[in-house]
């Protein structure tokens, strides 16, 4: 491990400062994950040594699938860049894993951390039983919908992974896939708990609801340093995506300005930038919360990922809508929310809309219908007054 701090320090392809760290380590791994810690800084580290200096500060050992990581083309030498306060180690294995892309994500198994590929996990199945009474219909039918749904909005689940016996859906998948699995069929029952928008939305939150006031001024400035500044200067945590030119110039003069005009004005300039894809060039660009809603993802929309989410379609809805059933409520959401997959915004049953979108249609999704909890958890202390008015 000292040959590796040695080697990060030296070569100055990664840096990593980590004040704070325990002294005495707690015995259980889970919490040694948690622990938040002063700073965490990588700057185009490789991607061996980030895993093996965030395993070393919660005193863990780390097996990494080098083999299942190299089918899909990610070296020991892929570069990963971060930087922000607070952190812990469970939050940087999540970013790492999101800036390298390509399936790869990490478990504690054995009282060690695991990194390997999702496909890897598939193999390690485990197999769970779940009953499908929230969707209507006949027994059968509400499992072959709920089947459907499954295939269809939890990543890394094949055909073949799930199957129905006696009105009930038996799935074959990995630990952290089943979770997948039993968020969308609660959340296919009822909608989503302000506790779940909060714990989505995270730094997103914060950045809507900040009142700061921010001046900046970038002339031809590279896009990592304006990310840099941006999370410095707000205090969110924010990353920018491995697809992205991080020397793209960007120029940006903003006085007085909020923080979303700030980054609002960042990601219209990204979406200019060159980026090592070509395929995400002039794509758009957007921002997303990452690692349980703690740290700021940005960079090409086509990179982003999808989130699930389900609302009620009340009353108010309906009729701002003009719709008058509830069957009709997917396609009307998606006539209003200009660039919404309608294939995967669905009526579940009663008055339930389950939806798979991107963070931005998320969010634009839960503004037109009005969402209880969707207005709790992004405008708190106005719902709080207006509650204590009534």
């Amino acid at each position: 491990m000292q040959h590796l701090m040695k080697k990060a320090w030296a070569i100055g392809l990664a840096v990593f400062l980590w004040s704070g760290i325990v002294c005495a380590a707690p015995p259980d791994l889970a919490t040694r994950l948690n622990v938040p810690q002063d700073r965490i800084r990588f700057d185009q580290a490789d991607l061996s040594d980030a895993l093996a200096i965030t395993a070393e500060t919660v005193h863990a050992n780390l097996v990494v699938d080098w083999s299942a990581l190299l089918y899909l083309g990610v070296h020991q030498d892929t570069h990963v860049s971060m930087e922000f306060d607070n952190g812990s180690a469970a939050t940087t294995f999540d970013v790492i894993c999101r800036l390298v892309g390509h399936g790869i994500v990490w478990q504690v198994q054995d009282d060690a951390i695991h990194v390997t590929t999702q496909d890897e996990l598939n193999k390690q199945g485990l197999v769970r039983t779940y009953w499908t009474n929230a969707i209507g219909g006949p027994l059968e039918e509400r499992a072959a919908k709920a089947a459907n749904i499954l295939r269809d909005y939890v990543p890394g689940l094949g055909d073949s992974s799930v199957r129905i016996g006696n009105g009930q859906l038996i799935v074959r998948a990995a630990p952290d896939i089943q979770q997948t699995v039993t968020r969308v069929m609660a959340l296919c029952s009822r909608p989503m708990l302000q506790t779940e928008w909060r714990e989505l939305l995270g730094v997103e939150e914060d950045l809507n609801n900040s009142t700061d006031r921010l001046s900046v001024s970038w002339q031809g400035t590279a896009i990592s340093k304006c990310v840099a500044e941006l999370s410095d200067k707000t205090k969110i945590p924010m990353v920018l995506a491995s697809a992205a030119d991080p020397e793209f110039s960007v120029n940006i003069n903003l006085k007085n300005a909020a923080p979303r005009e700030i980054l609002t004005a960042l990601l219209a300039a990204g979406s200019g930038g060159d980026n090592n894809n070509n395929n995400d060039k002039n794509n758009g660009w957007t921002c997303e919360p990452i690692a349980h809603g703690k740290v700021l993802w940005i960079g090409p929309a086509s990179r982003a990922s999808n989130f699930c989410a389900s609302f009620v379609l009340g009353p108010a809805a309906m009729r701002e809508l003009r719709i008058n059933s509830v069957q009709d409520g997917p396609g009307a959401i998606c006539a209003m929310v200009p660039g919404c997959d309608s294939d995967h915004v669905r009526w579940i049953d009663g008055l339930h809309i389950l939806c798979l979108q991107k963070m931005d249609k998320i969010l634009a999704i839960g503004k037109l219908l009005a969402d209880p909890s969707f207005i709790t958890a992004m405008r708190p202390q106005a719902h709080e007054t207006s509650a204590a008015g009534r």
